[in-house]
């Protein structure tokens, strides 16, 4: 260096202090855009799942199909049937509840709940 006494000799400390002033800031600012990104994506899942979750509104006579969920984990078997049907729609019970009934006209004892 050419001119020694224009350039400030900091101690062990000050130093210190700066380095970890600068690493704060850095993860704060790091820490502001992280949970900025967590949101936006939190809020579209939301959007995403409400609409998966939206459940089938069926009337009387539709054909519908229904789905085996004992058949859902079973492995070596992925192509086996996992739906069975067709079946029609023979009452509305309530909301997601129906009763169903199959092609020669007899109507299942359980009712059928809709996801």
């Amino acid at each position: 260096f050419k001119d020694k006494e224009n350039y400030s000799i900091l101690t062990y400390e000050e130093t210190l202090e700066q380095r970890i002033s600068s690493l704060i800031g850095t993860f704060t600012d790091a820490l502001i855009i992280s949970s900025r990104n967590v949101r936006s994506v939190q809020e579209l899942q939301k959007e995403r799942q409400k609409h998966l979750t939206k459940a089938h509104e069926y009337h009387e006579n539709n054909i519908v199909l229904l789905y085996n969920f004992t058949k859902r984990q079973v492995h070596g078997q992925k192509f086996n049937p996992k739906w069975t049907g067709l079946f029609w729609i023979e009452k509305k019970l309530g909301n997601k509840v129906y009763l169903i009934r199959d092609k020669i006209d007899n109507t299942l004892p359980d009712p059928v709940y809709v996801e």
